[in-house]
């Protein structure tokens, strides 16, 4: 990782939110790389004694409704890591109105690059022992309390010691709340009953353990076929599908217009693709139950040479 000099003018204002942060925060931050993301700042950065972190923000100051959302949940994040004990280092509100907080940078590899050889070539052991994996990791996270709100393959990471970190829990809610402050995710990964929330504008969507696995079951069908398990354009087998409306393609998710493996020209997977079948069902009560019975299934169908995923201590 290439540290970035402040003149670059591709990073200067990634230079200027790290200044702001470090007056506000006393520390010594030097900016080295800013990440593509949504509403506010993701910037990688190096402390004072050479290690790396990531700093998020975003600027509240102009009172704009999403900034205000997302400035919340960054706030709510940096607290639930805190009370995890997981990569939280610190987080405030500068004077002049930027949110931000600072977590552990970790180093790995993503969930899409792992399964690279599963798309490649078939090789299904690749794709089981990370389908395993992210499911055990999420499966930690709801026997902590909390759901995570917004699965996707963007936040699965595995370090160099093989465990597999769930990222990005500006979402995520307590297992035990009736009524989250939740209106939804990255609506490919979402299931129908979530959908539906979204189309109506809600902010309090229920969510529960079976609306995380119907998400996982759309990740792992994502990560071995390269498409997503529901088709929003003329039908199955089309995969271009960016000019389909936002809320059309949110109706489809809402019907649960499922594709099949088949549809798509990925080698036949049955055991998988009956356990997906399952994880994906339109009724969340025909779900499994847990991320536990998922990793125990995916376990079920892994090759004989297959790698066993590193539990925690």
């Amino acid at each position: 990782m290439t540290e970035v000099p402040a003149t670059d003018p591709a990073t200067g204002p990634a230079t200027r939110t790290v200044a702001r942060v470090t007056a506000a925060a006393g520390r010594g931050l030097t900016a080295v790389r800013p990440l593509p993301g949504r509403c506010g700042a993701s910037i990688v950065v190096r402390g004072e004694d050479g290690g790396l972190m990531l700093l998020k923000s975003v600027d509240i100051a102009a009172a704009d409704p999403v900034a205000t959302r997302r400035g919340a949940a960054l706030l709510r994040e940096s607290a639930l890591l805190r009370k995890l004990g997981e990569r939280h280092v610190a987080d405030g509100t500068t004077g002049d109105g930027l949110v931000w907080a600072l977590q552990d940078w970790i180093d790995g590899e993503s969930a899409w690059t792992a399964t690279a050889p599963a798309r490649a070539t078939g090789a299904r052991g690749a794709l089981l022992e990370v389908a395993a994996g992210i499911a055990h990791a999420l499966g930690r996270l709801h026997e902590r309390g909390h759901l995570h709100g917004d699965v996707q393959p963007a936040h699965f990471l595995r370090d160099a010691s093989g465990r597999w970190h769930v990222l990005d829990l500006e979402t995520a809610v307590r297992r035990d709340d009736p009524a989250p402050l939740y209106g939804g995710g990255m609506l490919h990964f979402m299931p129908p009953e979530t959908a539906e929330g979204m189309r109506a504008g809600s902010q309090r969507i229920p969510l529960n353990v079976r609306t995380e696995v119907y998400a996982l079951g759309a990740v792992i069908w994502f990560l071995y076929t390269g498409v997503t398990p529901i088709w929003y354009g003329e039908g199955p087998a089309v995969t271009r599908d960016a000019s389909v409306p936002f809320q059309d393609k949110l109706a489809a998710v809402a019907a649960n217009r499922r594709r099949r493996f088949a549809d798509v020209g990925v080698p036949a997977f049955g055991g998988l693709e009956s356990l997906l079948d399952e994880c994906l069902a339109a009724d969340p009560r025909s779900r499994p139950r847990s991320m536990d019975e998922v990793a125990r299934r995916l376990g079920a169908h892994r090759l004989p040479d297959a790698v066993d995923i590193a539990e925690d201590g």
